[in-house]
């Protein structure tokens, strides 16, 4: 199931490494604070992880990270298993506001959710931009050769920025969930869930208040200028 394997790979992937670097720093933090940092830092963990293993002749060998991640991080903390409680205060109501929010504009706009997605007719609904098309086909060169070959021109280097594809592709190595379905849906509403909780950390711990620090979000990801509400109504 693509929700399972999902899962999965947030697990695996992004959050066990990170929870095993502050693991290993022994940082104070929050539990929010805990899980936004330990997936900011696992995707970037991860990440290298993914383009140096080809570069020691052993690619297969990413197959075996999230396994070993899981299974590191709940040997280190087998003893705390029994303790940890999952409980949201009402005061966090307004995050969980932001955070939904966040997630319904990535499900409306039809750059991603309503993207490369199949037809009643049996074709295919692609958005007339080509930056997700080319981010989807340097995602895919990643799934196989690092550094990636120019998608466009065969048997020459790409010479263009591809760090951001490098999650992607590793995200579909490790869960087997389609390229496609990573470029445009789950990859960004992971990294939209992450950024949001990581200022709302910050913010939370700069003006020391949970409502304040819930509209400082809202402000960063929404309040530019309200261009994407005729988006919107047109969507």
């Amino acid at each position: 199931m693509p929700a399972l394997a999902l899962l999965w790979g947030v697990l695996s992937v992004a959050y066990a490494p990170g929870a095993l670097l502050l693991h290993l720093l022994k940082r104070s933090l929050t539990p929010l604070e805990h899980v936004s940092l330990s997936v900011t830092l696992g995707l970037v963990t991860s990440a290298v992880v993914y383009w140096l293993i080809p570069l020691a002749a052993y690619p297969a060998f990413f197959v075996a990270w999230p396994v070993v991640a899981v299974g590191a991080l709940l040997y280190l903390r087998r003893r705390d298993l029994p303790k940890i409680r999952f409980e949201l205060e009402r005061s966090y109501a307004a995050l969980l506001a932001v955070l939904v929010l966040g997630v319904i504009v990535l499900v409306k706009l039809p750059l991603f959710f309503g993207n490369l997605t199949i037809a009643s007719d049996g074709g295919m609904t692609v958005v007339p931009i080509s930056d997700p098309l080319l981010h989807l086909a340097i995602a895919n060169e990643l799934t196989h050769t690092v550094p990636p070959a120019n998608p466009v021109f065969a048997g020459q280097a790409l010479s263009y920025h591809y760090g951001m594809d490098l999650v992607t592709a590793m995200m579909a190595r490790g869960t087997g969930l389609a390229v496609a379905d990573l470029t445009v849906r789950f990859v960004p509403t992971l990294l939209m869930v992450t950024g949001m909780l990581g200022v709302f950390c910050f913010s939370k711990r700069w003006l020391g208040s949970i409502g304040f620090a819930a509209l400082t979000v809202f402000l960063v990801f929404f309040g530019e200028d309200f261009s994407f509400i005729p988006g919107l109504m047109q969507a």
